[in-house]
C-alpha cells in the first residue's frame, strides 16, 4: 500500500489533552470566583434588609407626627425581602426597636440587624 501526502497532514480539531486543560482552567477559575460571588450576594441581601429598616424608621417618624406614639408592625408596610424576617419590638409612646433576622444564618455576626428610635443601629460592623 502506498501512502499519499494527505495521510501525513496534521489533523484538525482538538485533542483530549487540550480539552482536559481547558476544563481544568475553567474549574480553577470557577472555584476562585464562586465564593466571592456568594459573598457579594450576601452583602446585597444585607443592604436590602438595612434599607427596609430605614424605610420603617421613616414610616415610624411619619406615624409619630400624626399620632401620639409609634406604630406596631401591622401599621407598617410589609417587607418584600425573603431572606430576612422583620419585626417591631418594644413599641411604646417613646420608642421602638426594628429588627431584621436572617432566615438562614451565616454566622458572620450580621444575622440580626436592629435599629431603634434614637437611630442607634447594631451590630455596627454590619451597617458600614
Amino acid at each position: 500500500m502506498l501512502y499519499q501526502r494527505k495521510d501525513f497532514l496534521p489533523q484538525k480539531g482538538l485533542t483530549l489533552m487540550s480539552l482536559m486543560m481547558a476544563l481544568a482552567v475553567t474549574g480553577i477559575l470557577s472555584a476562585l470566583s464562586v465564593p466571592g460571588f456568594v459573598d457579594l450576594l450576601n452583602r446585597h441581601e444585607r443592604q436590602q434588609a438595612r434599607s427596609q429598616l430605614l424605610r420603617w424608621q421613616a414610616e415610624q417618624i411619619r406615624f409619630r407626627l400624626a399620632n401620639a406614639g409609634y406604630a406596631g408592625q401591622v401599621a407598617l408596610s410589609a417587607p418584600v425581602i425573603k431572606k430576612y424576617t422583620f419585626t417591631v419590638i418594644n413599641v411604646s409612646a417613646s420608642g421602638y426597636v426594628l429588627r431584621a433576622d436572617r432566615v438562614t444564618a451565616l454566622n458572620d455576626g450580621c444575622d440580626t440587624l436592629t435599629l431603634d428610635a434614637a437611630g442607634t443601629y447594631a451590630p455596627v460592623k454590619c451597617w458600614h
